[in-house]
């Protein structure tokens, strides 16, 4: 007994017009309606993608290892869906359309996560910058500072490329240069009302001096 009607194709498959058996979409294609006689590109919806055979979504188009989404960059070209382009230098595009990570040397500042614009900065230490996410530093180091160059407030620079937190026993030696300023600001000031004592002593010498004289010689 025959089957009374023909049963539509699921989705992720499709039925050309001159067969009867439902295939799988191929590779970089996608399909998610069922009863469908095509699949769609995966460029449609994003430039450069690739999807796995029998994709049932747009989301199962992703950018391959060595690229990342990008949105501006197609955009500026045409009215186009968003694209996958080159990983830049310094950083590391694996499979996927996630934002790229950070190679260890480099600090990516993120300037639109949005459009997924990027820029790419050599660090002067490579364990100042480890790898991982986006603008990452090493322990102690503050990722508000381009290229992790700075450590954060109350940190001291340590081993490693690391910041420590300061200790009671780090603040010493600042007290003690505060207070060695201090006590050169008193002597400094003791000084000068030295000094300015002495000029008012000669001035009022020379006038006392010349009235002797003249009493002298009036003798």
């Amino acid at each position: 007994i025959g089957s009374s009607g023909c049963i539509a194709c699921m989705a992720g498959t499709f039925r050309d017009m001159t067969g009867s058996v439902c295939t799988l979409c191929p590779g970089g294609r996608f399909q998610p309606a069922s009863g469908s006689s095509s699949c769609d590109s995966c460029d449609s919806q994003l430039a450069g993608s690739w999807g796995p055979q029998g994709a049932s979504s747009s989301s199962e188009c992703e950018c391959g290892a060595g690229t990342f989404m990008n949105m501006s960059a197609v955009r500026a070209l045409s009215s186009g869906p968003p694209g996958c382009i080159p990983c830049k230098s310094g950083m590391t595009c694996p499979r996927g359309n996630g934002l790229p990570l950070q190679a260890a040397g480099f600090f990516v500042q993120t300037m639109s996560e949005e459009e997924r614009e990027f820029s790419v900065y050599g660090c002067r230490n490579v364990l100042e910058c480890p790898a991982g996410k986006l603008g990452s530093c090493a322990s102690g180091r503050d990722p508000e500072t381009l290229a992790c160059n700075n450590c954060e407030t109350y940190y001291h620079r340590s081993d490693n490329g690391q910041c420590a937190e300061c200790t009671e026993f780090d603040k010493m030696p600042f007290l003690f240069i505060l207070a060695g300023v201090l006590m050169l600001g008193v002597l400094m000031t003791i000084l000068l009302k030295v000094d300015l004592s002495k000029q008012r002593l000669s001035h009022l010498s020379v006038p006392m001096t010349g009235g002797q004289m003249l009493t002298a010689l009036q003798a």
